[in-house]
């Protein structure tokens, strides 16, 4: 309190003198630590709201209300405001609720709006006097006192505390003062025994609270500021200047009454250690006190501050305080000294699939001794779904990237294996990337700006072997439709992979022999599948003229009394073809061939079968063919109208045979 009425002075002053002889300031100590002069406290303050007013609602601002103070109240006494007292004999507070003025017994003592100090302690000896001990044990119906009884009485907007030498909040803001009343107590007469009322004498304490003083206008925060103050120095120091109190402020000046009690000491512009008000966990605003405990004021109070950034406004933004969820941004106040702790999900889920944001802000348990701000900063995350098809060349996909959740605009490189072995002449060949990835290489490149998906294709493949036989040293070309495989020869065959599916594999019809032998291909051995689906192994057989002859021959296809004659005579005459195609003699050649399909036609239908005939005449066509290209390539025939009849003749003799003629030359 800053400053008392003149009648309250002369009092004080009086007690102030006997306390400055019987507990003299102590030399040489801190100005800003509290005494202790004998007095009680109030062990457990039951705070009791007194209106000084009969309709205090409709004179009073909203803010204000009963209800509101009455809240204020109610919060203050289960919040730790009076926690740091207790260094002081005071424990826990308790409200009682609150009363308003009626115009019986007691009418509010002011007039035209003004009010002075007597006027209000002889208002609160009125308020507290006896009533019938048994219906009304006080006359005004309020909760009767005791030593833990603080009366908080309010007076109404508009009010003003006028002494001779002081007006309230120009000289003073509120003050806490005390009274004496009578209050009934039982007594046992033991002979005979019963037991009968009596009237005790009881000292209380109340704090006058002009709401036209409370900083800030008449709001609840300055409602809470002014009142604590004046509630934690009635509890502290009661009977005034008789409990704890600093003792170096004791003089005729009357320093102690507004600088020597627990509020004023950390009062701005007032005390020796002034502190800012302290907004409690609860958001109440409350008057700091002195501890000695402590060597400063309190009570302390931090706040913390929880926010994030990244994270978009589809998901929710939340953090974990204490073990609630909490809110994002969060901000609360906290007591010095606590443990507090939080902590930010992580990751947090987009309500897309695929989407995520994480933060690699850690979870806090803390001592709180200073302000605390944390913000999470998250970073998106997209999902990178990688996969091989078909399924079990997924398995077996050694280097294959793994799926993995990763970091928005991350370039990642993927991996697969070119070729996956599943067993003997069996493997996967990696043909391309899909899903959000296109290429073929088995590394590539994908840019995490959404989820993405790349999936590995491989196709089936099994190993394809063609041997030969018949061709000695001769090479001939291996075809799968117009594919080109490779060549062989009997003694290098060709091995390779082929992708599953349809299988059309063929060879050269005729190899030309490095020594003029031509050779016929006759078929594969066995024969080959037109579905790839399993390893293949075959031989492609080649037969020379002289051989087809001797089958022809052995087969009775060139039958009759001159059928050895015949034989002899056709192979014979391929003998001279072939030694002419060695010399690359193309004219004689084709003229030698003319000869030999007329001897075979000739025989047709009599010593040679017709089916066999046409086997001869083709196999015959397809050296005709070749050198009939290879003349004219050579120069040998001229590529105008001799290559033309002599390419009419090659057609004429494959259709009539039943075969596909070659393109010209």
């Amino acid at each position: 309190m800053k400053r008392l009425s003149v009648a309250a002075l002369v009092g004080l002053l009086v007690t102030s003198v006997l306390l400055a002889v019987a507990a003299p300031a102590r030399a040489g100590a801190p100005p800003n630590r509290l005494d202790n002069n004998g007095g009680r406290g109030l062990a457990h303050p039951k705070i009791h709201n007194l209106y000084m007013d009969t309709t205090w609602n409709s004179d009073n601002p909203a803010a204000i209300s009963r209800s509101e103070i009455d809240g204020f109240t109610s919060s203050l006494v289960g919040s730790n405001y009076f926690s740091k007292a207790a260094q002081y004999g005071v424990g826990s507070a308790s409200f009682s609720g609150s009363d308003e003025a009626s115009i019986l017994p007691c009418p509010p003592p002011i007039i035209g709006g003004v009010t002075e100090f007597l006027a209000i302690t002889a208002w609160m000896e009125c308020m507290t006097a006896p009533g019938d001990p048994i219906i009304r044990p006080v006359l005004s119906g309020i909760p009767a006192p005791d030593d833990d009884t603080v009366y908080a009485v309010y007076l109404p907007k508009g009010t003003q505390i006028n002494d001779i030498f002081a007006k309230s909040c120009s000289d003073f803001g509120a003050y806490h003062f005390m009274g004496e009343t009578l209050v009934w107590r039982t007594k046992v007469i033991p002979v005979p025994p019963f037991v009968i009322p009596i009237l005790e004498p009881q000292s209380f304490a109340f704090a006058v609270l002009p709401v036209d003083c409370a900083s800030g206008g008449t709001t609840i925060d300055g409602i809470s500021e002014l009142a604590t103050h004046e509630l934690i120095e009635a509890a502290t120091d009661p009977i005034v200047l008789a409990s704890w109190i600093d003792n170096s402020k004791i003089g005729f000046n009357a320093d102690i009454l507004k600088a020597g009690e627990a509020a004023d000491i950390c009062e701005q512009g007032v005390g020796d250690v002034p502190t800012p008000p302290a907004r409690l966990t609860k958001g109440l605003l409350v008057a700091p006190y002195w501890s000695n405990a402590d060597n400063r004021c309190v009570p302390v109070t931090h706040t913390i501050h929880l926010g994030e950034t990244g994270l978009p406004g589809s998901v929710p933004h939340q953090a974990t305080f204490d073990g609630s969820t909490v809110s994002l941004p969060f901000d609360t106040i906290v007591d010095d000294g606590t443990s507090h702790s939080w902590s930010f999900p992580s990751p947090v889920a987009d309500p897309n699939p695929g989407t995520r944001y994480v933060t690699s802000e850690p979870a806090t348990t803390l001592t709180v001794t200073s302000n605390q701000s944390r913000t999470a900063a998250y970073h998106t995350q997209h999902f990178l779904t990688v996969q091989a098809v078909p399924p079990a060349a997924a398995a077996l996909d050694a280097s294959l990237t793994p799926s993995a959740w990763v970091d928005e605009g991350t370039v990642v490189t993927l991996h697969t294996d070119a070729l996956i072995t599943t067993g003997p002449g069996a493997r996967f060949r990696f043909d391309h990337w899909s899903g959000d990835v296109s290429s073929t290489s088995p590394t590539t490149t994908v840019t995490m700006n959404a989820p993405k998906t790349a999936t590995a294709n491989y196709v089936s493949q099994h190993l394809v072997t063609v041997q030969t036989s018949g061709l000695g040293t001769n090479d001939t070309h291996v075809f799968n439709g117009a594919t080109l495989l490779g060549t062989a020869h009997d003694g290098s065959p060709l091995s390779l992979f082929l992708d599953d599916g349809p299988l059309a594999l063929n060879a050269d019809a005729n190899v030309d022999g490095a020594d003029g032998t031509q050779f016929f291909f006759q078929g594969f051995n066995p024969p080959v599948p037109a579905t790839l689906s399993a390893p293949v192994t075959t031989t492609a057989v080649y037969k020379t003229i002289e051989q087809i002859v001797d089958d022809g021959l052995a087969s009775g296809a060139i039958h009759g009394t001159l059928a050895n004659t015949i034989a002899f005579g056709l192979k014979n005459r391929f003998d001279l073809i072939q030694d002419e195609m060695h010399a690359h003699l193309y004219r004689a050649v084709l003229s030698q061939l003319k000869a030999f399909v007329s001897l075979v036609q000739f025989r047709s239908g009599n010593e040679i079968d017709p089916a066999f005939a046409k086997t001869l005449e083709l196999d015959a066509m397809l050296v005709f063919h070749n050198a009939l290209c290879k003349g004219v390539a050579g120069g040998q025939i001229t590529a105008g109208a001799e290559a033309n009849t002599n390419d009419s003749y090659y057609v004429g003799i494959v259709t009539a045979a039943g075969g596909t003629p070659l393109p010209p030359c």
